[in-house]
């Protein structure tokens, strides 16, 4: 079976290694325990990694996301009183306004587009 590479993608070993450019808007959906957020903002340095199957195993059991988010740039589409909430220094933002870097810890389902 060969493995299709997508113009941005690189092949290193048996991984293969997705980098955006930068400034990207990214959209995501957020679920903890009983509670889920659709929200996107600006992202940099977003890095998906996978490692190639020789399977039919769970295509998402070795993904693994990094990105820095612009905490400034949030938006949660349920609204204006929960982008505030979202951008309450100490929950996304930190006391100097940095970006902050998202990794992935399990994937049930991605959808990219």
């Amino acid at each position: 079976m060969d493995i299709i590479k997508k113009s941005n993608f690189q092949k290193r070993g048996n991984t293969l290694l997705l980098e955006n450019k930068q400034n990207q808007i990214i959209n995501l959906f957020v679920i903890y325990e009983d509670c889920s957020v659709f929200f996107s903002g600006i992202v940099n340095n977003l890095k998906v990694v996978a490692s190639l199957r020789e399977n039919l195993g769970n295509p998402l059991g070795n993904v693994n996301i990094s990105f820095k988010i612009d905490p400034n740039t949030l938006n949660v589409f349920a609204g204006e009183e929960l982008t505030g909430k979202i951008k309450t220094p100490g929950l996304f933002i930190g006391t100097d306004d940095e970006k902050n870097t998202l990794r992935s810890i399990n994937f049930i389902q991605l959808v990219l587009n």
